[in-house]
């Protein structure tokens, strides 16, 4: 079984099971998205294959009109589309909705983002509501989260969605607002569905995590043989997400930015 665990010591606002929010989470004590169920848990939902409309990277596959950017029109997702995600039906994503990333693709949980309502001294914050931000919506950040570097504490700053369809990401998918940020984010795909993953068999498309610091690398391919979503699921080495393909590396490693 792969499991899915989801922290990192520097990001904003992502939605995972086991871990909650990382980073300071959603802004003035939004919903925590914690709780969920085990990321990882494969589904046995039908054949293990996509049943929806085929997509090619860095095709609009399809903008949601009530789900959000992205994704499809209905928020909850039927188990027989794919067979990974994060979540299966709205139950569980504990104050939010179970959305497929591409129609009949993986699953993640959205809780809707909360906007910051006031500033606190000596934080540094760039907007105390959204009121003073020329453009976009004021949210506790980090907003993106940050692998390596100078060590961002939480504050207020303004956030403007980065797309608004898969149309607007080149070679990825639009995830919509409360998902992996408060924000609408462009998330890198190398495929989109478990039928796109053909090198070997057992293979599925999957969200796999940056081994450093747990954020979101993109949709890449996973085997059976040897793929993982994180390093949590080697039993030796690191989930090494490298040519749109994640695989256990024993090779030494992970090298991190400092």
């Amino acid at each position: 079984m792969l499991v899915r665990t989801l922290c990192c010591f520097s990001c904003g606002f992502l939605v995972v099971a086991g871990c909650g929010t990382a980073g300071g989470g959603t802004a003035d004590g939004g919903a925590d998205s914690g709780g969920a169920i085990d990321g990882g848990a494969r589904v046995d939902a039908a054949s293990g294959t996509d049943s929806g409309a085929d997509a090619s990277p860095g095709t609009d596959s399809g903008s949601g009109s009530e789900g959000g950017p992205g994704i499809d029109a209905g928020s909850t997702v039927d188990a027989g589309t794919s067979s990974m995600g994060d979540c299966l039906t709205d139950a569980d994503c504990p104050g939010g909705t179970c959305v497929a990333l591409v129609p009949g693709g993986y699953r993640v949980c959205r809780v809707a983002p909360v906007p910051a309502t006031g500033c606190e001294p000596g934080r540094g914050d760039a907007c105390c509501t959204s009121a003073d931000c020329a453009m976009g919506t004021c949210f506790l950040g980090p907003i993106h989260p940050s692998c390596g570097g100078v060590f961002r504490a939480p504050n207020n700053e303004c956030g403007v969605d980065e797309c608004a369809t898969n149309a607007d990401c080149t070679d990825g998918v639009c995830a919509p607002a409360g998902t992996f940020a408060p924000v609408a984010t462009c998330v890198s795909a190398s495929c989109f569905h478990d039928a796109d993953c053909t090198a070997e068999v057992g293979g599925h498309c999957v969200i796999a995590l940056d081994p450093c610091c747990s954020i979101p690398v993109g949709l890449v391919c996973s085997y059976d043989r040897d793929g993982c979503r994180t390093s949590a699921d080697c039993a030796a080495g690191y989930c090494n997400a490298v040519g749109g393909r994640a695989r256990c590396d024993t090779g030494g490693g992970p090298f991190c930015p400092l």
